[in-house]
């Protein structure tokens, strides 16, 4: 029952619910652990945890563009037909996405594997600095260099409206 609900929130993605059903067993465990007292209504909770889950997984789908990574690693960008958004726009943001990958991509070495440190790989300041072997002052530096060229870079695209 808790993986055809996950499967339904999430539009039918069987990896991503069998992920959700894992973290949400955990997470129910952790708890259940610190509470020895329990829950009252342990299905609800646990569904409510599970959804919560899949909100999660489903926002930051929207705001990394509809892209995912297969269990290969490669790349594929999902079109997702909704009646919220029009069709130009889902172009446009696939336009945007493959813009940005193709500036990142020119950023000179130096720049770029800081900035995808910072941006792909989420790591903190502190974290590139000793990863690289270098200062946190420098590592915002080089941060702050690499956006300033994206911006140059993808300056048709700031008004973030269709032209």
């Amino acid at each position: 029952m808790y993986l055809r609900m996950c499967r339904r929130w999430l539009r039918g993605n069987r990896h991503e619910a069998e992920d959700v059903v894992s973290r949400g067993a955990l997470k129910a465990l952790d708890f259940l652990r610190s509470n020895p007292t329990g829950v009252e209504r342990f299905q609800a909770w646990a569904l409510r945890i599970l959804y919560h889950l899949c909100v999660d997984i489903a926002r930051l789908s929207v705001r990394d563009g509809g892209r995912f990574a297969d269990d290969e690693g490669d790349r594929h960008t999902v079109v997702v037909a909704s009646r919220d958004v029009a069709p130009e726009r889902v172009i446009y943001r696939e336009q945007l996405a493959t813009a940005i990958e193709q500036a990142v991509g020119t950023l000179p070495p130096r720049l770029q594997s800081v900035f995808c440190m910072r941006f792909v790989e989420n790591l903190s300041y502190d974290d590139i600095s000793r990863e690289l072997a270098i200062s946190p002052v420098n590592a915002r530096k080089r941060i702050q260099q690499a956006r300033e060229l994206l911006r140059e870079s993808l300056i048709p695209y700031a008004g973030g409206g269709l032209r």
